[in-house]
């Protein structure tokens, strides 16, 4: 799924995600900050993280969550 890549992002994308399909107002900003990683990193792990999941495809996520 994420091969080659640091366990962080997908570490940090999933709390994103979960916030996002139930509305609750958790930031990919708020997580990088703690987590040291950019908002750019945690969308597009989440993006891949939803897709992977057959949650979303990659239609319905354009331009979702940049907050």
């Amino acid at each position: 799924m994420f091969s080659g890549e640091s366990s962080v992002g997908p570490a940090t994308a999933a709390p994103c995600a979960g916030a996002m399909l139930v509305g609750e107002g958790l930031t990919q900003r708020e997580v990088g900050d703690v987590a040291g990683i950019s908002e750019v990193t945690i969308r597009d792990r989440y993006t891949e993280l939803l897709e992977v999941a057959g949650v979303m495809t990659d239609g319905e996520l354009a331009g979702v969550g940049s907050g």
